[in-house]
């Protein structure tokens, strides 16, 4: 009868060790993810003056724009793995078309001054990509808002 009482407790205290590193590894990863979401929320808000630049800017403005800052994305980007599936994919989405976007604003202004184009037309790829860039960055930030 001890035996049996004893290897239910051991038992017992097995299946709530089990249990509580359950529960610590979920809170853990739970409030890694907000963290995440709270800190690439706060990086995509900051970069608010896309959508000025879309509606303001004059071809003039373009040979300084500088729009993409990543810093938060390139440190977490390992941890992406950790959110939804649509968050993951919307964040990715703008951070390349971003990265294009100033390609494409570098390769317009070159085209532009070896005259190979005219500053409307380049103006006019320019603004195009940058109206790319403005919805994918409401819709990342739409992602991660919903999750919140």
């Amino acid at each position: 009868m001890a035996f049996i009482r004893d290897l239910s407790l051991v038992v017992l205290g097995a299946i709530l060790s089990l249990g509580s590193n359950w529960f610590i590894s979920f809170y853990k990863t739970r409030r890694k993810k907000q963290k995440l979401r709270a800190s690439l929320k706060s990086e995509l808000e900051a970069m608010d003056v896309i959508d000025n630049w879309v509606e303001q800017a004059t071809p003039l403005d373009y040979p300084g724009i500088n729009f993409v800052e990543d810093t938060v994305y390139q440190a977490n980007a390992v941890e992406l793995g950790l959110l939804s599936e649509e968050e993951a994919s919307a964040i990715t989405q703008f951070y390349s078309s971003a990265k294009m976007a100033q390609k494409e604003v570098n390769f317009q202004l070159e085209e532009t001054r070896q005259g190979n184009i005219s500053s409307d037309e380049a103006y006019s790829e320019i603004i195009d990509s940058m109206r790319t860039i403005a919805v994918n960055r409401q819709n990342a930030i739409g992602e991660i808002e919903d999750k919140i």
